[in-house]
């Protein structure tokens, strides 16, 4: 090799070098870089992009979490002139981010459909599937109010009839967190399994009670099914997995209404105070101190709902203060 060969070859290699260098991921937080905050997100125009472009690595920066400046666009319906400046600034439509998630399954999830769609000009690969193997479609039953946008998606090639990697379809999905009457009545027109048992042995009425603050959904995916036998593959009734975290007092007050059995045991010998000791709400709590179960029941490691309840995590004020009032209603019942 001669030494003028030598001297391109080297040359070629420092310009491919510096080349990736340009090419790699910034990573900053939101509390050092406005781009990455949510509550810029929340009324973003123009030219308030326009300005933070200005640092053309400002496209493509992402959060310690994952997030892009295109993920939050698409979670938070950003207008489609921001969208698509973003995408000509440098942002890839196909970039996976947090929870192996592109900016499709943020759209569908609680953007508009507008925002879908200004998303699928750009052709997004709508193959990928998260870290939990749901397709965009699937995903957006954790929060899409909107039955247009599922419609759109399925016009795309989705499938309305996936399920996950934890065994739930969109029915269970949106059982535990849709706020939307219209996403019952889509899934059930659609006709969606509503029998579907979940890899932890939950049904609709247990995914539903879980989580769902929206009594009226909660009726509806519930219909006129008898609750009150109902257990999950850790023996949990509808009662146990209310306690753990739907702070709803009147989703509470349904499920004893409908017959759940309140002093029951799962299989690690927990009532509901105990569950709801380690995270729920200070009201919860108080409901079921309120039913006469146990507040000094010990669990199969000896836990009792004390234990539990001076264990949780205090994070915030608000927290804090919760724990606190929890703790003392325990004292004041003899724990």
């Amino acid at each position: 090799m001669s030494v003028l060969e030598s001297h391109s070859m080297k040359k070629s290699l420092f310009t491919i070098l510096c080349t990736s260098a340009l090419l790699l991921p910034t990573y900053a937080s939101a509390e050092t870089n406005v781009i990455l905050a949510k509550n810029f997100w929340k009324d973003v125009t123009l030219a308030k992009i326009e300005a933070q472009l200005t640092d053309p690595k400002q496209a493509t920066v992402i959060s310690d979490s994952d997030f892009t400046p295109l993920l939050y666009a698409a979670r938070y319906a950003a207008p489609e002139a921001v969208i698509n400046r973003l995408i000509d600034a440098g942002a890839d439509v196909n970039r996976i981010g947090h929870d192996q998630r592109t900016a499709i399954f943020y759209a569908a999830y609680s953007g508009t459909l507008d925002t879908v769609n200004t998303l699928l000009q750009h052709q997004p690969d709508l193959t990928v599937r998260d870290n939990s193997n749901r397709s965009a479609l699937l995903f957006s039953f954790y929060g899409q109010k909107d039955p247009a946008v599922f419609e759109r998606l399925m016009q795309m090639g989705l499938s309305l009839h996936d399920i996950d990697g934890s065994g739930r379809n969109a029915a269970l999905i949106a059982a535990q967190r849709t706020p939307a009457l219209e996403v019952v009545q889509f899934l059930q027109q659609h006709k969606v399994d509503f029998s579907l048992i979940d890899n932890d042995g939950r049904g609709i009425a247990l995914n539903a009670a879980s989580r769902n603050g929206n009594l009226e959904v909660v009726k509806a995916f519930i219909g006129d099914s008898d609750i009150r036998d109902l257990k999950d593959n850790q023996g949990q009734n509808a009662l146990h997995v209310a306690a753990y975290r739907n702070d709803n007092i009147d989703i509470i007050n349904y499920l004893l209404s409908a017959g759940v059995e309140v002093n029951a045991l799962d299989k690690q010998s927990r009532n509901a105070l105990n569950i709801a000791a380690v995270r729920n709400s200070e009201a919860v709590f108080q409901r079921l101190l309120e039913l006469k179960i146990d507040p000094n029941h010990p669990d199969a490691q000896g836990k009792t709902p004390l234990l539990y309840a001076t264990s949780r995590d205090a994070g915030s004020d608000k927290k804090a203060a919760s724990t606190l009032a929890i703790i003392k209603a325990l004292v004041a019942h003899k724990a």
